[in-house]
């Protein structure tokens, strides 16, 4: 039987029947890009909920539930440095897959980095199930989530942003949030794709750090938005 759910028109509920899980990445790299910024990659001073959801994601990932990013701790001090590098200026096309290679000398372009270093974070996350999955209680995901972090499995490299920037990830301790206040503006809370066309569409919240913390909604701008028949 097909365990493919439709997520479109579905929001997260307000409360979860367990507590949030929490885990610690921590990386020598991080870049999580600012989408508005097209010509030079340039991060956001504190990892994004999608970023979050990509590193989660890694450790374990089953299309009955989706991670929903509650908070994020900042346990490292802001560090910044910068990085040129080669890129491809265009993604891998059909054209490329039937002439089986891209044009690298044609196709690569330099552009600066501006990313941070010596990252370390806590996140509190919850496990929301789709409403028409056969197993509504996700008891046995939580469990297997926190197996694969105690044993550091998982099913692909966890990154922090950009995937050269491996993130170790580790069962949480009592490492207290740096002292940090910053109202960040507005940052990206979420990405969702049409299954059907395959297009993106993005989500943003206004994002505050208090004391070290980041507290995330449960809907990005737009959805409030939609929800309030704006």
């Amino acid at each position: 039987m097909s365990v493919h759910h439709d997520w479109s028109g579905l929001t997260a509920p307000d409360t979860f029947r367990y507590p949030s899980i929490r885990v610690q990445a921590r990386g020598d790299f991080a870049c999580f890009t600012r989408p508005e910024l097209v010509s030079e990659r340039v991060s956001y001073p504190v990892m994004t909920p999608t970023a979050a959801v990509g590193l989660l994601s890694a450790t374990l990932w089953k299309p009955q539930f989706r991670w929903v990013i509650e908070r994020i701790e900042v346990l490292a001090k802001v560090s910044w440095t910068t990085m040129r590098r080669n890129e491809s200026e265009t993604a891998i096309t059909r054209d490329h897959l039937a002439r089986g290679y891209l044009d690298v000398d044609n196709a690569v372009q330099q552009r600066m980095t501006t990313m941070l270093r010596d990252v370390h974070y806590r996140i509190h996350a919850n496990v929301w199930v789709h409403p028409d999955a056969v197993e509504q209680d996700p008891a046995k995901w939580r469990a297997q989530f926190t197996r694969r972090v105690e044993r550091g499995q998982s099913f692909r490299q966890p990154f922090l942003g950009m995937r050269e920037f491996h993130a170790d990830v580790t069962p949480a301790d009592d490492t207290k949030p740096i002292t940090w206040n910053e109202d960040l503006g507005v940052m990206l809370h979420s990405i969702n794709y049409n299954e059907q066309t395959g297009a993106e569409t993005y989500d943003w919240f206004d994002a505050k750090i208090v004391n070290g913390v980041l507290d995330i909604p449960r809907a990005g701008l737009m959805a409030e938005a939609g929800k309030a028949g704006v």
